[in-house]
């Protein structure tokens, strides 16, 4: 009965709504409210609905620019917002403004007003889910502003809201491998290749992924590869000129993580990225070397913190190495070490 009368109210109205007569509140108010009944209507039984008055208020919103996340919108009302194909683009245009006004850098995510907003828990939770089109979506808006050469701050917006709502549901790293997300971050490193805020916002976003997500949820295709591959030439360059950085440790770390899934057969291409590069092999060594040169230094100053922490990620990154050549599907030892004497290279 309730669906009913704002349909008829819709449909009665329809000329005042779409030329702006009645007041915006009115407007946000009737918009979560049909979207309310229709989400109930869908979590009971299928109820019969007007065509005419649901083609009205998807006009309304996304011809007069309604604005659905920075009101407070009931989460099944929400959510049925977002099982909604056909006002998909707009949905994503509204995530961006969303996290424009919500969400500063350093993945710190403040609420512009509890009471007034949307917050980033509902925005999780619908990219967790997979009964909606969020996560495509966020997957989508991130790709599009790659592409089309959108602004850095918005690509630093989206990288960090996207791991916030990893780290406040897990489960949405699945959902977002799923819909694409490593071809959106191959991007990021086909259309930023200078090492700056982009690029280290999106290693922290792939190691959250990693750190996540369920194997089977991850491909091997060729985006994670292509992604392995400049993280290689990042590092490598990166520890040769300077150092053992933090974002040097940081991309160790996602090496890690990617043996770790390899373990589970996927990601095998990538994985040999990391197994047979042998300028990584001989990276390691030197950094093993430089650090038995400093003797008890390495223990008792600060100065050899460093070399210390590089020190440890080596280790950690020789260990999954280990871990994942003892799976004899994955590569014949016996080869590998006849192979490596045939070309006068240091063996694994």
């Amino acid at each position: 009965m309730v669906l009913a009368s704002l349909e008829q109210y819709i449909l009665l109205n329809s000329s005042e709504i779409l030329s702006g007569i009645i007041k915006p509140l009115i407007t946000e108010v009737l918009v979560n409210l049909y979207a309310l009944y229709r989400g109930l209507a869908k979590m009971t039984y299928q109820i019969p609905y007007s065509q005419d008055a649901e083609n009205t208020l998807f006009h309304l919103v996304t011809e007069k620019g309604t604005e659905i996340l920075s009101t407070r919108t009931h989460r099944t009302a929400l959510k049925w917002l977002f099982q909604q194909e056909r006002i998909c683009k707009y949905l994503s245009s509204q995530i961006l403004r969303w996290c424009r006004t919500c969400v500063v850098y350093g993945n710190q995510i403040v609420v512009c007003n509890d009471t007034e907003t949307v917050s980033i828990k509902e925005i999780a939770e619908l990219v967790a889910s997979e009964d909606n089109y969020a996560a495509k979506l966020v997957v989508c808006l991130l790709r599009e502003l790659l592409e089309e050469n959108g602004h850095e701050d918005d690509i630093v917006l989206i990288l960090n809201m996207t791991m916030s709502v990893i780290t406040l549901f897990p489960a949405a790293s699945g959902q977002l491998c799923l819909n694409g997300i490593s071809l959106a971050i191959q991007n990021v490193y086909r259309y930023h290749s200078s090492y700056g805020e982009i690029f280290n916002a999106n290693c922290q976003l792939f190691f959250t992924i990693l750190q996540s997500v369920n194997s089977e949820s991850l491909s091997d295709d060729e985006d994670w590869l292509a992604v392995a591959t400049e993280l290689m030439h990042y590092l490598i360059s990166t520890i040769t000129e300077n150092g053992c950085t933090q974002e040097a440790l940081l991309v160790m770390g996602i090496f890690c993580l990617i043996l770790h899934h390899s373990l589970h057969q996927v990601l095998l291409e990538a994985s040999k990225t990391i197994l047979l590069n042998t300028r990584l092999i001989a990276l390691i060594n030197k950094t093993i070397h430089d650090a038995c040169l400093k003797g008890p230094a390495l223990y008792d100053h600060d100065e050899a913190t460093q070399t210390g922490e590089c020190l440890i990620f080596c280790l950690l990154l020789n260990y999954f190495c280990l871990r994942r050549l003892v799976f004899p599907s994955y590569i014949n030892l016996y080869n590998l070490k006849h192979l490596s004497r045939e070309q006068n290279t240091s063996s694994f």
